[in-house]
């Protein structure tokens, strides 16, 4: 969301800068056309970062309107590939990283264990990534995110079927784990859905600005304003 309000408001700063100075200054129709294609690149710059945001309202929306799985049952009828949400706590087959930590994020790197196991109501599965985003987590006095034994955690990924046949487990291609209840998981992603749309429509109308005032003013001096 930070990125792409970041993206938004330098597109504004710099449509508003070739806008406020070159813009003003064509005389031209050659130049007119080279602002033209300017704004263009910037118009659809701002509708692919409103996409992008689309994008992810859809994913946010699936998350928290979708009940979480909570058994394996309910999983071995989910096709490989397809997206999950799965409520469960951490196991204790884990072992540890560090002190009483099965998995932390030291400043900006993940260490966790491959698989991590996370057991559901008739079983466990297994995380096979060590790529996922972790979320929520709780934090010690040295700033350090972490994961300890029997938390209840949310996965959110894809179930992953060839790598479960293999050892006969199911495995999960985790996108993010999220330490905490789905309840609380749900809220927040509701939460961030409303952000989502607010910047959906910011991008629809800064776009909507760039097409009615520059673009169609390098229109106007493509084909000859009138004195």
């Amino acid at each position: 969301m930070i990125l792409n309000l970041f993206l938004i408001a330098f597109c504004v700063f710099l449509s508003w800068l070739l806008y406020r100075f070159p813009l003003k200054k064509a005389k031209t129709p050659d130049d007119f056309r080279k602002l033209l294609l300017f704004f263009g690149v910037l118009l659809i710059f701002v509708l692919f970062n409103g996409l992008l945001a689309f994008f992810g309202l859809g994913g946010l929306k699936n998350a928290s309107s979708n009940a979480a799985i909570i058994d394996i049952t309910q999983l071995s009828a989910i096709e490989n590939g397809d997206g999950v949400v799965i409520s469960g706590t951490l196991s204790d087959e884990n072992d540890f990283l560090s002190g009483d930590y099965i998995a932390y994020i030291d400043e900006s790197n993940l260490w966790t264990p491959k698989p991590l196991i996370i057991d559901l109501l008739d079983g466990s599965i297994e995380i096979s990534n060590d790529t996922y985003q972790g979320t929520n987590w709780p934090v010690d006095p040295r700033g350090i995110s972490f994961l300890p034994k029997y938390l209840p955690v949310i996965v959110v990924g894809y179930a992953d079927k060839n790598l479960a046949s293999m050892n006969n487990t199911h495995s999960i291609r985790a996108e993010i784990i999220y330490a905490g209840s789905f309840e609380d998981f749900a809220a927040r992603a509701k939460g961030k859905s409303i952000l989502a749309y607010a910047m959906i429509f910011a991008n629809l109308f800064v776009a909507f600005m760039i097409v009615l005032i520059p673009i169609r003013e390098c229109i106007k001096g493509i084909k000859g304003r009138p004195e």
